[in-house]
């Protein structure tokens, strides 16, 4: 019982931590926004312009990268790191699907 309410507040606590960055609609403040950052998709860099880290600088017109999305090859790490992430998202799913047989 005390895991069945472990597991029910930790659910709870992340639909209102992600429901709440949701609603206030800032950069950088949902899990996917995270994760995009943490594997690369949404790199960020300090704008020229405005001294502060971005990762789109399409908002500021100003901006000598406005409009241009320039292409970053990933280091090595960065491609270890997104295959664990693919690897333990599959497995997870095939785990729930097959009912703990994977």
């Amino acid at each position: 019982m005390v895991y069945t309410l472990g597991w029910i507040g930790l659910g709870l606590a992340a639909l209102s931590l992600e429901g709440v960055a949701l609603f206030n609609s800032r950069r950088g403040d949902t899990l996917s926004e995270h994760m995009w950052v943490f594997v690369g998709a949404r790199p960020k860099r300090i704008c020229t312009c405005t001294g502060m880290w971005t990762s789109d600088h399409r908002t500021n017109p100003d901006c000598p990268l406005h409009g241009l999305n320039p292409v970053i090859t990933p280091k090595w790490t960065l491609r270890v790191a997104r295959l664990i992430i693919l690897f333990s998202l599959l497995w997870l799913t095939l785990h729930f699907l097959t009912g703990g047989w994977v």
